[in-house]
């Protein structure tokens, strides 16, 4: 009997038969979990910076406006919009500059009102009414500057109207102020404007003689004729020095210092014959009628008397400016220092500075030098009368003018 033959080769065969697809499952199972892995992303949400825990909002896209800048326009200018917006700091890398190509708009975050009109510099557009000076603010009467009142002549104490009301009459009740230092009791033989206004220079260009009264807040209820104005403060000067003044005014001016009449100038007067309500006369003969006036040669600039001013040594200033028969008015009022060379004109007129107060503001200086250019050459180096003043070292709120260079 023959031993049984085992054939070795095909015993596994079984076994590899089962384990062979259990295995390829497992390797499947193994690759798909590693690929589930390296695909997952992880989201992260990326918080914006928000001031003061609000929310910024996106800018709306917007057109820009062309605009055209104009000086002469007299539109007013509305104030820029700016959101109260704080931005936080935010550290950047500084990258290398881009090209044109990079470069795209992007809109800001500050949104500005469009302007609908031009700019408006007031120095050049500044009205005739504010020649007469300007309304005292709530912080009172700016340091330095001269206090008027308008004074209708041809009315009463309660405004009613005096009886056929003549030139010469005009001239007298003016001679009865003067005379009197403006009392009280010659004062309420007349209709006194209750506004006060502020004036720090006189130049008032040729204009309506209604110009007067409405500065005042009189318009429309006074006629533009038979009244006066009067201006008057101290001065405290840092410098000793002689000094004149030079004017003219339609129908007249009448400048004192410490109550003594240093000049008066009427309308067609030349200073050579006595003034028609002080009587004064210019003690320079040979200069009167030799400078030409706002008007020509008309109505002449008249030289004044010589006065002198010492360091510290307050003085009080009047200047009296009124208008007869209504029509026309202006006039102007400079100041020449002994001694002091100016230049020239065409004429060979002397450009003497206008007289100030206290110092020209930018606006104040601008319109003079463009007046100078067109028509009469004025100064705008004025010597400051009131500069040891100390009160000049504060700032008034009211009088607080914004002045830039260019």
């Amino acid at each position: 009997m023959s031993k049984p033959r085992f054939d070795f080769d095909r015993l596994p065969a079984p076994l590899i038969a089962v384990s062979l697809p259990v295995l390829i499952a497992v390797v499947l199972m193994v690759v798909t979990a590693i690929q589930s892995v390296r695909e997952a992303a992880i989201e992260v949400d990326i918080a914006r910076a928000e001031p003061d825990g609000e929310p910024l909002e996106e800018p709306e896209e917007r057109e820009e406006s062309a605009f055209e800048l104009s000086v002469e326009s007299e539109a007013d200018v509305p104030d820029a919009v700016l959101p109260d917006v704080e931005i936080p700091p935010i550290a950047i890398d500084e990258p290398s500059p881009p090209t044109s190509a990079e470069v795209a708009p992007t809109p800001s975050p500050v949104t500005m009102q469009a302007v609908t009109g031009a700019v408006k510099l007031r120095g050049f557009t500044r009205s005739d009414v504010e020649d007469f000076g300007q309304e005292i603010g709530r912080s009172g009467t700016p340091t330095g500057a001269l206090v008027g009142k308008l004074i209708d002549l041809k009315t009463d104490a309660l405004g009613h109207p005096r009886a056929s009301y003549s030139d010469d009459e005009y001239w007298r009740d003016l001679k009865a102020l003067v005379d009197a230092d403006f009392a009280p009791t010659v004062m309420k033989r007349f209709h006194v404007l209750p506004k006060a206004i502020a004036l720090n220079h006189v130049f008032v260009n040729v204009q309506d003689a209604a110009n007067g009264p409405k500065a005042f807040g009189a318009e429309g209820a006074m006629e533009p004729r038979g009244w006066c104005a009067c201006y008057s403060g101290r001065l405290v000067p840092r410098e000793q020095g002689r000094y004149r003044f030079v004017g003219y005014f339609d129908d007249v001016m009448i400048v004192r210092v410490n109550r003594r009449v240093v000049l008066e100038a009427d309308w067609a007067g030349s200073g050579r014959k006595p003034a028609k309500v002080t009587g004064w006369k210019s003690p320079a003969v040979a200069e009167c009628g030799r400078w030409a006036s706002l008007q020509g040669a008309v109505s002449p600039m008249v030289p004044g008397d010589w006065f002198e001013v010492f360091p510290g040594r307050e003085l009080a200033l009047d200047i009296l400016v009124g208008e007869r028969g209504g029509g026309k008015v202006g006039g102007l009022l400079l100041i020449q220092r002994e001694g002091e060379r100016y230049p020239g004109d065409h004429l060979g007129r002397p450009i003497l500075p206008i007289f100030a107060s206290r110092p020209l503001g930018f606006t104040e200086k601008e319109r003079l030098r463009l007046y100078s250019r067109k028509k009469y050459k004025i100064g705008t180096d004025s010597p400051v009368f009131n500069s040891a003043n100390p009160a000049m070292q504060r700032l008034i709120r009211d009088d607080v003018q914004i002045e830039v260079e260019i």
